[in-house]
C-alpha cells in the first residue's frame, strides 16, 4: 500500500538531478514551444513510498490516484488533469529473480504494441547485475508523417520485486495541442524515471 511521505515543488527535485538528467531534459524544450522548463519547475510533487518493497514514486500535484490489486501486486494509476496523460506505477513483490523475471517479461508481453517483439530477459541477465535490473521501453505510433500515440515504460527488477511505471499518451496530437498536458506528460515522464527501489 502506498503511503504519502511529503510535497515539494518539482524545482527542488530538478536541483538533485544529475547534469545529463538536466540536460536531457532541457533537451525536450526548444525555442518558441508552449512549453518551458519554468513550467515544470513550478508544479508541485507528491512523494509515496511502498510499504512491502520499498518503493518510492513521485506524483504531479493535481492529479488523483486510484489503487487496484491483483494476484501479483497492485497497479496504481493517476491521470494528468484534462485526462489526456495517463501514469501507471505496477508493483509485484516477489521472493525470487525468477518471479522479478516473470513479472517483468509479462509486463512487456503486455505493453507492447500486436507483432511488436520485446527483449524477453532471463534470470541469468538479472543475476549477473546482482540481482538489480533496469529496462527502458518506448513506442511510438504514427499515422503518416505525424505521431498518433507514445508509450514510455521504465521497469525495475529487484531480488525478486518488480517495479513497472509507464506513461500513456493515446492521442498524441491533442497533447500536443495543448500545452499544460504536454507539460504533465514531460513530468510524468520525469516522474516514471525517478520513481524506483531504496538504493543503499
Amino acid at each position: 500500500m502506498l503511503q504519502h511521505n511529503y510535497t515539494m515543488s518539482f524545482a527542488q527535485v530538478y536541483e538533485t538531478l544529475y547534469p545529463e538528467e538536466q540536460e536531457a531534459l532541457q533537451s525536450k524544450f526548444k525555442p518558441g514551444e508552449s512549453v518551458t522548463l519554468k513550467d515544470l519547475l513550478d508544479i508541485t510533487v507528491h512523494f509515496y513510498s511502498e510499504d512491502t518493497t520499498g518503493v518510492s514514486i513521485m506524483i504531479p500535484d493535481q492529479c488523483s490516484l486510484t489503487t487496484t490489486t491483483d494476484t501479483f501486486g497492485t497497479l496504481n494509476t493517476t491521470t494528468s488533469p484534462g485526462g489526456l496523460v495517463t501514469m501507471s506505477v505496477y508493483i509485484a513483490a516477489g521472493k525470487t529473480p525468477q518471479e522479478g523475471v516473470t513479472a517483468m517479461n509479462a509486463f512487456q508481453e503486455f505493453i507492447r504494441p500486436a507483432g511488436k517483439p520485446y527483449t524477453s530477459v532471463s534470470v541469468d541477465t538479472v543475476i549477473a547485475y546482482g540481482n538489480y535490473y533496469s529496462l527502458k521501453y518506448e513506442h511510438k505510433q504514427k499515422q503518416g508523417q505525424s505521431i498518433k500515440s507514445i508509450v514510455y515504460a521504465n521497469m525495475t527488477i529487484d531480488g525478486g520485486n518488480f517495479l513497472a511505471v509507464s506513461v500513456n499518451a493515446a492521442d498524441w496530437q491533442a497533447v500536443a495541442r495543448d500545452p499544460r498536458e504536454k507539460m504533465f506528460f514531460y513530468l510524468m515522464e520525469v516522474c516514471s524515471s525517478l520513481s524506483n527501489f531504496p538504493l543503499y
